[in-house]
């Protein structure tokens, strides 16, 4: 399945929402944001596409802002714009 990559104005509400969403039981991780896709925070939390409306909710319920990209497009278009 694939994956989604959440997007927070701050690293700590990266940790915040990782450490929240594990409780929960998601699989999620906080990785590097892609170099090519620049945000205000350089880590984001990244979560399975299956998983992704539950985890939206539970982010809803502790207030946390945040804006999500499909993980495979951000790839794709990368890859596309680096050709030579």
């Amino acid at each position: 399945m694939g994956k989604i990559l959440l997007v927070f104005k701050s690293t700590r509400d990266v940790i915040v929402s990782e450490r929240e969403c594990k409780k929960a039981g998601f699989d999620c991780l906080a990785v590097p944001m892609p170099r090519e896709h620049s945000s205000q925070c350089g880590i984001v939390l990244e979560v399975s596409c299956d998983q992704k409306e539950k985890v939206f909710e539970l982010l809803s319920s502790i207030k946390k802002e945040y804006k999500y990209y499909d993980k495979n497009e951000i790839v794709k278009r990368n890859k596309k714009s680096c050709k030579v």
